[in-house]
């Protein structure tokens, strides 16, 4: 009896293979798209975070050498070593001070370096240019007269 039961028993038949392979091309075309999306926001969301916690390491600076009152620039164009009036590298004000472990890194370039960050103080303005890459890439500005959850759900990162 079981021999014979055995012996019934058949594979799947090929329509059967071809819906269960068109089943999962539907299920692959709506899913490959959504998880694009969900890359391109988490790498807007990276920059929006570094450009938050250049903006706290920069007030954290103002407070503590200008006592909140002078104007100043910070950037990674500026050669270390140089205080050009309120001028200085970037690195050397946040990093070297204790205000940054490190200099953040662009999540669109293989967290590759920023071409450029350039942080400028203008009266009670703090605003933030995150520049591209060094193979492009656009430049992105935050400002500080705009709370976290502003520049959180900002969608033009350009302006301010």
């Amino acid at each position: 009896m079981l021999k014979r039961y055995l012996k019934d028993q058949r594979g799947l038949t090929l329509i059967e293979l071809l819906a269960v392979i068109v089943i999962l091309g539907i299920i692959a075309a709506i899913a490959v798209p959504s998880i694009g999306g969900i890359i391109g926001n988490t790498k807007e969301k990276a920059h929006r975070a570094n450009a938050l916690m250049l903006l706290d390491a920069a007030r954290l600076y103002d407070i503590e050498k200008n006592a909140g009152n002078g104007n100043f620039t910070l950037s990674t164009a500026t050669p270390k070593g140089t205080i050009s009036g309120n001028s200085r590298n970037i690195e050397e004000a946040l990093v070297s001070n204790g205000y940054l472990d490190a200099i953040p890194k662009d999540p669109e370039a293989d967290n590759a370096a920023y071409s450029t960050i350039t942080i400028t103080k203008n009266g009670s303005q703090i605003s933030i240019t995150l520049g591209g890459t060094p193979t492009g890439g656009t430049a992105k500005t935050y400002v500080n007269n705009k709370t976290k959850d502003l520049i959180n759900t900002q969608t033009d990162l350009t302006t301010g």
